[in-house]
C-alpha cells in the first residue's frame, strides 16, 4: 500500500512532499473553490418554462389574427401579393409599379405571402447571387420602404422561404427590423386571418407554399386538400410555385375560393437552369371582392377588369 512521504511537525500537523517542495519553492497554494451541485430536475423544468415564456413573449410570428373593418362600400377590396422577389434580375418591376399602383390610389387592400425579396446569400444556392441585381442589404431595405409606405394597406405578412434564408444562415429575423414597428401581423405559413368585413366574418388561409398535394396540373390542388385537411375557410390563397390558378368550388355548406399566386419574377434564370422550369412563371394577382352585406366572395383576375369594376362600386 503507497503511502506519502513527507514530514511530521512538532505541533503534530503533517506536511506531504509536494507541500514541502511547494513551500521550499516558495510555489503559490491555491485554493479553488467547491464546485456547487446543479439543482433539482424540477428547478431545470422550472428554468426552461420560465425561458419558453419569455421566448413566447418575444416571438412576432402568429397562427391566427383577426382584423375588423368598417366600410360604406357594398365590398371589401383585397388583391393578394406573393413572389416579389424584390433585387433579382428576372423581376418584372414594371408590373411591380402597375400592381402596387392599384394598392396605393383604390381602396384595394393586399396580404402578402412570402418571398418578397430574393437573398440569395453565399451560404444558400451562391451561384444564384449572379441574378441579384442588388444585395441583400439593398433588397431589405427594399421591403423596408416598401412597409413603411404601404402600411395602412397591408393586412397581414407571412413569410416566404426567399426570406427566410437570412434566419436560416444567421439566426437573425429580418422581420423584426424590417416591420416590427409599423403594427403588421406576421403569420406562419398556413396561418389564419379572420377577417370580419361590418359584421360579415370571413375565414381566410394564407400560406407561401403548402408542403403537400401539389399537383403538376392543378394548381389549386393543394388549397383544396388543405379545406379537408387544416382547417375549413372561405379563402385559401397560397404562393410560391409561380404559376397563377384560381378556383370557386362548392365544398360542404360554403363556396370558397382558392387562389394559387403567381410571380413578378418572370425570368428565371437560376431556376430553368437548376431545376428545369417550365411553364414559365406567370404574373397572376386577382382582385377579390369580400361582400360587406351577406357572405360572398367573387374574383377578378385581369388587373385593369379590376379597376373598372372598383371605380363602378366606388362612383355607385
Amino acid at each position: 500500500m503507497n503511502k506519502e512521504r513527507g514530514l511530521f511537525y512538532p505541533d503534530g500537523s503533517f506536511r506531504g512532499e509536494d507541500e514541502i517542495r511547494r513551500r521550499n519553492l516558495k510555489e503559490p497554494s491555491i485554493q479553488r473553490p467547491v464546485q456547487e451541485r446543479g439543482g433539482s430536475f424540477d428547478d431545470d423544468l422550472r428554468r426552461m418554462q420560465e425561458i419558453q415564456r419569455l421566448r413566447e413573449e418575444q416571438k412576432l410570428w402568429k397562427d391566427e389574427v383577426k382584423i375588423s373593418v368598417q366600410t360604406n362600400l357594398p365590398y371589401f377590396f383585397l388583391m393578394p401579393l406573393s413572389d416579389i422577389h424584390l433585387g433579382a434580375e428576372g423581376t418584372d418591376y414594371q408590373a411591380v409599379r402597375k400592381f402596387l399602383g392599384v394598392v396605393k390610389d383604390y381602396p384595394v387592400y393586399t396580404v402578402l405571402l412570402g418571398d418578397l425579396g430574393d437573398f440569395f446569400n453565399p451560404y444558400k444556392h451562391p451561384t444564384g447571387m449572379a441574378e441579384d441585381v442588388v444585395n441583400a442589404d439593398s433588397q431589405l431595405l427594399a421591403m423596408r420602404n416598401f412597409f413603411k409606405e404601404y402600411k395602412e394597406k397591408i393586412l397581414a405578412v407571412a413569410t416566404g422561404n426567399h426570406d427566410d434564408w437570412i434566419y436560416k444562415t444567421s439566426g437573425i429575423e429580418p422581420y423584426r427590423w424590417v416591420c416590427q414597428d409599423l403594427n403588421i401581423p406576421l403569420l406562419y405559413s398556413g396561418g389564419r386571418l379572420n377577417l370580419q368585413v361590418n359584421e360579415v366574418n370571413y375565414k381566410i388561409l394564407l400560406y407561401h407554399a403548402i408542403a403537400r398535394f401539389n399537383s403538376s396540373f392543378n394548381p389549386t390542388h393543394a388549397g383544396k386538400r388543405m379545406l379537408e385537411l387544416h382547417h375549413d375557410a372561405d379563402i385559401v390563397i397560397s404562393g410560391d410555385k409561380h404559376r397563377f390558378g384560381m378556383e370557386k368550388l362548392v365544398h360542404r355548406d360554403k363556396k370558397p375560393y382558392i387562389v394559387q399566386l403567381g410571380t413578378f419574377k418572370t425570368g428565371d434564370t437560376y431556376g430553368k437552369r437548376s431545376y428545369g422550369f417550365a411553364p414559365d412563371s406567370q404574373i397572376g394577382f386577382p382582385v377579390l371582392f369580400l361582400s360587406a352585406g351577406e357572405k360572398n366572395v367573387e374574383a377578378i383576375e385581369d388587373i385593369e377588369t379590376a379597376k373598372h369594376f372598383v371605380d363602378l362600386v366606388r362612383k355607385g
